[in-house]
């Protein structure tokens, strides 16, 4: 319950909160007292609170991060779907490239395994 009772003296305004009067002559420190007085904590040690409830924040963050992982999840399923387009469009012409680079690399790890085992012992009776 926040009820305001406003009466001009001079340049103060005298404030009923809770049933306690708070006199001030900005609204900067009637916020702080509210804030407060309704539980909040200070961001950081500078004495500077927050402008909005915690309530209200934590939805807000919630809902950010929903929404970010909704999107992300959308970006990884149209790259996904691109992809495979891409992949059945070209699947002969990637599977015909995949076959002859590993038939080359195996047939290049074996001449140079000969090699090394030739250098490795030059004096070997098995020589190829």
């Amino acid at each position: 319950m926040n009820v305001q009772i406003r009466n001009r003296t001079g340049s103060n305004l005298e404030k009923a909160i809770f049933g306690k009067r708070v006199t001030d002559k900005s609204s900067d420190i009637f916020r702080k007292v509210v804030q407060r007085r309704q539980g909040f904590k200070p961001q950081d040690y500078n004495d500077i609170l927050k402008n909005r409830t915690q309530e209200g924040i934590s939805n807000l963050k919630r809902q950010i991060q929903k929404d970010s992982l909704q999107i992300q999840t959308a970006e990884h399923k149209l790259l996904m779907s691109m992809l495979l387009k891409q992949l059945e469009t070209k699947r002969s012409f990637y599977q015909v490239v995949y076959k002859r680079e590993v038939l080359g690399q195996t047939v290049r790890e074996k001449k140079r395994w000969t090699k090394q085992t030739l250098i490795y012992y030059p004096k070997s009776q098995f020589r190829m």
